[in-house]
């Protein structure tokens, strides 16, 4: 898979070893991809606040932070009019069917459900990037919203 311009992913995750294994992956995913990270939901919208003008193509949001949890975050995003339409991939471990739910309802794009292994991983990665360079993104089938391997 190559993109002709690179893909810019805002990865929002309070654990750190996550946010280094989300990096290693990606960076392995064929095509140019520009990554930057937030260690919490405030870091998250205080980056999103300092750069309307150049908002990332997609947005991993974890679920379970301390503080600033991604459900709140969510709210916040989908509440804001500069920040309505940014894509928005849930990312947890979470296979509750009230995490999933508040999600789909709250309007983010995709669920998905965090792996254990690292090729599932990749191919998790590598598939929800194919769908986003398809426009295959938001995902309005709720039977089709969560994504796992």
């Amino acid at each position: 898979m190559n993109y002709k311009s690179p893909i810019s992913i805002l990865l929002t995750d309070d654990d750190e070893d996550d946010r280094e294994i989300f990096t290693d992956i990606i960076h392995k995913v064929n095509g140019p991809i520009k990554l930057e990270s937030a260690n919490s939901g405030l870091d998250l919208l205080n980056k999103l606040s300092q750069n309307f003008n150049n908002l990332p193509d997609l947005l991993f949001l974890d679920l379970n932070m301390p503080g600033m949890d991604g459900r709140e975050c969510l709210n916040r995003l989908k509440s804001c009019d500069t920040l309505t339409k940014l894509p928005v991939i849930m990312f947890s471990t979470s296979a509750a069917i009230e995490d999933i739910d508040f999600a789909y309802e709250k309007g983010a794009d995709l669920y998905l459900i965090k792996p254990n292994k690292f090729s599932s991983y990749f191919k998790l990665l590598k598939d929800v990037l194919e769908m986003y360079v398809s426009n295959s993104l938001p995902v309005k089938d709720k039977k089709r919203f969560v994504y796992a391997l």
